[in-house]
């Protein structure tokens, strides 16, 4: 399955099929996918982003990572276009998974439906009191001063053109 078809494939889709699922555990088909995936395209291809951001996860906690250590960034600037509030915790959770996880992914991913609706939608729910202070405390450190800079480095650093 090439990956122009696995991109047709997933298109517009809730769940994905299991073939898909299983040939994207393979790292050098993930990085070839990412090559065909624009920003445009984010909101028609959020269930495979997902699920790339989640094989990202494991693969960067594994203890064998390699060079493609920062694909789990490129997904979550991925999952910040398309703006589901419900990623937020799969975020979060990623973010809080280990030491350089914890310093390297920007609070900035978490917040891709916006700051006040990512807040509402977290108060909304139990448990969620540490994710909300850290936002808070982020929001006053000024992290979200200079949001349009952010996603220009984002943009560029990526080397997304659209």
């Amino acid at each position: 399955m090439g990956t122009d078809e696995i991109l047709l494939i997933s298109k517009n889709k809730q769940t994905l099929p299991n073939d898909i699922i299983n040939v994207i555990k393979d790292l050098n088909y993930r990085n070839e996918i990412y090559k065909k995936i624009s920003i445009n395209s984010c909101q028609s291809l959020h269930a495979l982003i997902k699920l790339l951001f989640q094989e990202e996860l494991k693969y960067r906690l594994d203890d064998n990572v390699e060079e493609f250590f920062e694909n789990i960034y490129r997904c979550a600037f991925l999952l910040y276009n398309v703006g589901d509030l419900n990623d937020v915790k799969l975020m979060w959770n990623a973010k809080q998974s280990d030491f350089d996880l914890s310093c390297g992914f920007d609070i900035q991913f978490i917040i891709g439906a916006g700051y006040e609706k990512t807040l509402d939608f977290l108060s909304h729910e139990l448990n969620n009191t540490e994710i909300i202070e850290y936002i808070k405390l982020c929001k006053k450190g000024g992290d979200f001063d200079y949001m349009n800079e952010w996603y220009d480095s984002k943009m560029k650093y990526f080397g997304f053109k659209d």
